[in-house]
């Protein structure tokens, strides 16, 4: 954990300029921790909208008229064989991509209207989970690249450390953490990379393809970590080719095949209502953003 002080230093400078969505006199884990009767309480409104989008590949045409609609704190898995567009679907809602026609909000927000500076601040409210395994600085300790997820944030650099210890231990890997990638078995640099994803308690959590071909124990992390942060208030968002690895996840499932939406079933859905606290607004945001 003490490789990575000198990656925290730098981390701090710009966080001392970072805007925020949320509102400002509330801590994360306070927003995280918000009592159950307030969540009983508040409105529940669609927080991520797909309006009739499509996208177009040099290939052809990747999405076709997508209109999916997500709850706030849902968990959605998106199943679909390779090549369905599953990971364009997630690229869309990161900003990498844009639609060629219709329009992706989120908390009634057009998030490819956003200014750039904009759009960087609302990429940090979301943990993203890559697939592959390219994630990961290879130049770095495993607890580098997790403390890589909060040198954006204002924190100090002991707080870095602590939890970075703490997701260390969540993934089982405490007595890894001066080890580089490379030493790595493919499950552990997953579980890795979960650690980041989640390491600033995100709104939104994208996991594209988590847990394909991993070990027992990698997989039973993940989808424990999955389910823990979706019951915290997290918004989740899986993409899979095999349905038999979400089987046992409570989760709304949507089928996507040759960019299309062909079957919207709900297996059991586990939503936890919107925290008022948790919208987004980016009208919020300091121009000093970057």
């Amino acid at each position: 954990v003490s490789r990575m002080s000198s990656h925290a230093k730098r981390g701090e400078l710009d966080a001392t300029r970072e805007p925020r969505f949320l509102t400002e006199s509330a801590s994360r884990n306070e927003r995280i921790c918000e009592s159950a009767e307030n969540r009983k309480h508040a409105k529940l409104s669609s927080m991520i909208s797909f309006d009739h989008v499509s996208l177009n590949v040099t290939s052809g045409t990747a999405l076709k008229d997508i209109s999916l609609d997500i709850d706030p704190g849902e968990f959605l898995c998106i199943v679909g064989s390779s090549g369905s567009g599953k990971s364009l679907l997630l690229s869309l809602l990161t900003g990498e991509s844009s639609p060629n026609n219709g329009k992706v909000t989120v908390d009634k927000i057009n998030i490819h209207n956003l200014p750039r500076t904009m759009l960087q601040v609302y990429r940090r409210e979301i943990g993203i989970l890559k697939q592959g395994d390219d994630q990961l600085l290879p130049d770095r300790s495993i607890a580098a690249n997790i403390a890589m997820a909060l040198e954006a944030r204002k924190m100090r650099h002991r707080d870095i450390a602590e939890m970075t210890t703490l997701l260390l231990m969540k993934i089982g890997m405490i007595d890894r953490a001066s080890c580089l990638p490379e030493e790595l078995n493919r499950g552990e640099r997953a579980r890795v990379a979960i650690a980041q994803a989640i390491a600033n308690s995100p709104k939104i959590l994208l996991a594209d393809e988590p847990m394909g071909d991993l070990d027992t124990e990698s997989s039973d992390i993940i989808r424990s970590i999955l389910t823990e942060m979706n019951q915290s208030g997290s918004t989740v968002i899986l993409t899979t080719h095999n349905p038999k690895t979400i089987e046992d996840l409570k989760a709304r499932t949507v089928r996507l095949e040759k960019g299309e939406i062909i079957q919207k079933k709900i297996e059991t859905k586990t939503k936890i209502k919107k925290l008022s606290d948790r919208s987004i607004q980016p009208n919020k945001i300091s121009p000093k953003a970057s």
